[in-house]
């Protein structure tokens, strides 16, 4: 039979046993889960040329805010003039008198995106040619470009088969179409101009 001292040290182990027991569940609760780990980032992919969407983006017609012909004081559009320097090896416009200007509001996208540069130009005071550029990401801008190009000739006269050239004749305008793109910059611009097709 256990005597009443061997009783109380049975009973301090099992008290003891009981506590660490108890501690240790509550540290379990306690403990912060494992660390999970982030999904892999996937690079986009480029941008797949085609569709409703994007033909409507790149229309250049998108760009005519008023009809070729128009005068200079019907503009539906206000408008700001925009002085034009030219040099020998970068001209611009020939010295022929024309006066080029910009809306005093946002111009008309083109791609989906902002023109860097928009201008429309007039001659004797009518419209008569609309020059932009804009700004693309290189990894797909020769497809894009490419699939612009063929949409804006389909019921044109091509008149250049030139890899980042698109020119043609058609709709009353002459289009003509640059695309640059510089190694290792991450970025190419499409450059258009666009002429009002002469009055018979």
């Amino acid at each position: 039979m256990k005597t009443r001292a061997a009783r109380r040290r049975s009973a301090g182990r099992t008290s003891s046993t009981s506590l660490a027991t108890a501690l240790l569940l509550a540290a379990c609760a306690v403990s912060p889960p494992p660390p999970v780990s982030p999904p892999p980032v996937v690079a986009a992919a480029p941008r797949v040329p085609g569709g409703l969407l994007e033909d409507a983006a790149s229309d250049w017609h998108s760009l005519l805010l008023m009809p070729f012909g128009t005068l200079l004081k019907t503009s539906p559009v206000p408008l700001h003039e925009v002085l034009l320097f030219s040099d020998e090896a970068h001209p611009r416009l020939p010295a022929d008198g024309r006066e080029c200007f910009a809306p005093n509001g946002a111009p008309p996208s083109l791609f989906g995106v902002k023109p860097d540069e928009y201008l429309l130009c007039f001659a004797a005071d009518r419209l008569e040619r609309i020059e932009a550029s804009v700004t693309l990401a290189s990894v797909d801008a020769g497809a894009r470009f490419a699939h612009a190009c063929r949409t804006w000739l389909q019921d044109a006269v091509p008149q250049a088969a030139v890899d980042g050239v698109c020119e043609g004749r058609g709709d009353g305008a002459t289009l003509h179409a640059r695309l640059s793109s510089p190694p290792g910059v991450g970025r190419a611009t499409v450059s258009l101009t666009i002429i009002a097709a002469p009055v018979p």
